[in-house]
């Protein structure tokens, strides 16, 4: 008889094929590859956007990797400290409102790095107490509170009793005050020529104005 012959079935057979820069490569590949060029973490897997010290690793190297970082990070008190160590300030703006208007947590970025103050809550910019402990960390740091802050005679006062050029921050309105607010035996040539008039203005009003409290 015919001598039976087995056929193999068909199976389908993987080929490789070069991947783009893009494709699916390893998580170590992806490691490598942000640590050496740290811009390419916003093109990295979830996963990896979303590991601490890989992060912590890129931003040493450019602190501009912490906007492609997993905003997960960001909600830890510990890795914001540490990106701001690093100097990425801006770490405090990528977290939630409730660190950036954690007045404890903020002062202490702020003692990290003076610069992180710009991205905190409004409300702490604008807060009395929380601003004079800025005050007492980088006196020209109060030039980010808000404009009522910078209004305010009492707070001012403060200011510029501990550092007379804070004067320049200000609001327009406490700077440019009458000079008849002065006291008469201090003539505004005089306060002219050692260019301290405005201090002098808001320093012997705030005075008056304690006194009269």
């Amino acid at each position: 008889g015919r001598v039976g012959c087995r056929c193999l079935e068909p199976r389908m057979v993987q080929l490789s094929s070069p991947r783009s820069p893009m494709g699916d490569f390893s998580l170590d590949y992806w490691r490598r590859t942000v640590i050496e060029k740290p811009s390419l973490l916003g093109r990295a897997p979830d996963i990896l956007r979303a590991d601490p010290e890989l992060v912590i690793e890129a931003a040493r190297r450019d602190t501009g990797a912490l906007k492609f970082a997993s905003p997960v990070l960001f909600e830890d008190r510990a890795f914001v400290l540490r990106a701001i160590e690093l100097g990425g300030s801006e770490a405090l703006g990528y977290a939630p409102d409730t660190l950036r208007g954690d007045a404890n947590f903020v002062i202490e970025a702020v003692q990290t790095s003076g610069q992180a103050i710009r991205y905190a809550s409004a409300d702490l910019l604008g807060d009395y107490r929380v601003m004079k402990k800025v005050m007492a960390v980088n006196a020209d740091l109060l030039r980010y509170s808000s404009p009522t802050l910078l209004a305010d005679r009492a707070f001012m006062f403060e200011a510029v009793r501990y550092r007379g050029l804070t004067l320049q921050f200000a609001s327009e309105s406490l700077r440019d005050e009458d000079e008849a607010s002065l006291p008469p035996e201090l003539s505004p040539r005089q306060h002219a020529a050692t260019g301290a008039s405005g201090a002098l203005r808001l320093l012997y009003g705030g005075a008056a104005r304690q006194q009269a409290a």
